[in-house]
């Protein structure tokens, strides 16, 4: 496990400025693998990039019965052979601010993230586009995951899919989210099973968002995109309160101009 960074049982660790690149694992994990019941796990401006995991999931990045905090990271161009080609949460609770997800591949046509074994994932101001996945997102065993102020576009892959094996139930949320193929694609996905539910809240929209140079690797909003100012700095979802960062991915001022909506992604 554990290619580039392995964090074993009640240990905790702080990374930022860093990258994470070229490594391989051959069961879980390929950039970092993090299993720990502690909660004290702080990562954030981390590139975790080019890894693989030739056994099983987390090709980026995969974490287990921990507690972490995700910021300002961008995880592209990782391979894994079973799913979460970019990251991977099992029994965990994870946090990802202004992250970008974007070219990690799967070849046995998996996903880009999986969330499983009653996982929790909260994804804000983050960005899924241009995974090269059987799907973008893959739920099951149980797990939840919510996008708030999100941008999940990835050209010709269902932005979710699920794992149906057992009768715990799977729940996705999506509030103020671009998302490609809008509700009608959620619900065509959804109908699986009944433990299968994705709640559709307000702000979502199905509209291109238009980034500044994507083919070269930009996924910067350009000028005229529809995501800006259409997204929120802070919402409550089920009693719980959640607060849009102040800046963005770049480092610059969130929202922009003061005083205006933030933007998505």
């Amino acid at each position: 496990h554990g290619g580039g960074i392995y964090c074993g049982s009640n240990s905790s660790f702080t990374l930022s400025n860093s990258t994470i690149s070229n490594n391989t694992s051959t069961r879980m994990g390929g950039g970092i693998f993090i299993e720990s019941s502690s909660s004290g796990f702080e990562i954030s401006d981390v590139i975790i990039t080019e890894n693989i995991c030739t056994g099983y999931s987390g090709g980026g990045i995969i974490v287990l019965h921990a507690t972490a905090n995700i910021t300002n990271c961008i995880i592209s161009h990782n391979t894994a052979q079973t799913g979460g080609s970019g990251g991977s949460s099992l029994y965990a609770n994870t946090t990802w601010n202004n992250c970008l997800f974007y070219e990690n591949q799967e070849p046995s046509g998996g996903d880009a993230y999986a969330a499983s074994q009653s996982s929790e994932s909260v994804f804000i101001n983050s960005t899924f586009a241009d995974n090269k996945t059987g799907s973008t997102i893959n739920i099951g065993y149980g797990a939840d995951i919510i996008f708030i102020n999100s941008i999940l576009w990835n050209e010709d892959i269902p932005e979710i899919s699920w794992n149906n094996y057992t009768d715990s139930v799977n729940t996705v949320t999506f509030l103020n989210t671009a998302v490609e193929g809008g509700q009608a694609e959620i619900d065509s996905f959804n109908n699986v099973m009944d433990q299968n539910i994705a709640n559709w809240l307000t702000g979502n929209i199905d509209t291109y968002p238009v980034f500044a140079d994507s083919a070269n690797d930009d996924y910067s909003l350009a000028d005229l995109s529809p995501v800006i100012s259409a997204a929120a700095s802070t919402v409550t979802i089920d009693g719980v309160t959640y607060t849009a960062p102040t800046t963005d991915l770049e480092g610059n001022p969130r929202p922009s101009p003061a005083n205006t909506y933030p933007d998505m992604g």
